[in-house]
Formats: C-alpha cells, structure tokens, sequence
C-alpha cells in the first residue's frame, strides 16, 4: 500500500475511542482490538471504509486496486473476529 499518504489518525482516533460508560462490552472490545492491535495502516483503512467510503474510494485514497482494500479489510475483519473468540 502507498506509505505515503498518512491519514489525521489523532483527529479521527478521538471520535471512535472505546468509551467504557457508553458503549456495550463486544463493542469495548472491538474497539479495544482495534485500537491496541492493528497497525496505524489497517486502523486508518478500517475507520475511512467504515466512513462511507466505497472500497474504489479508499483505495484511490491508499493509492491501491480495489482489491488490495478488499483483502485488506478481509484480513482486519479475521484478526478482530479471531481476538473476539478467545
């Protein structure tokens, strides 16, 4: 994936923090897996497709096929359902 474009994560990072007080506890720990333990590069994907983003929008924005973004959000979606299990 282009390296090069870094999206604002701070700025995007605040609005989607797991809140212990509001939200339910999968929630807290979707949030938690996303947070701690994707890498800056899958979170950022995560958070802009999750926005609305088509995958042909955010792989433009990545700099990448469609594809790549496909097999991409596949892999977070296995890590996160796989940490949820144990």
């Amino acid at each position: 994936m282009n390296k090069e474009y870094r999206p604002p994560l701070d700025k995007i990072e605040d609005e989607y923090k797991e809140n212990i007080l509001s939200d339910d506890d999968r929630m807290y720990k979707i949030k938690s897996i996303i947070f701690n333990q994707l890498d800056d590069l899958d979170r950022a994907l995560l958070i802009m497709y999750s926005d609305d983003m088509s995958m042909a929008k955010t792989a433009k924005k990545f700099g990448v096929s469609p594809a790549t973004i496909y097999s991409r959000i596949v892999k977070i979606r296995n890590i996160i359902k796989n940490k949820l299990e144990v």
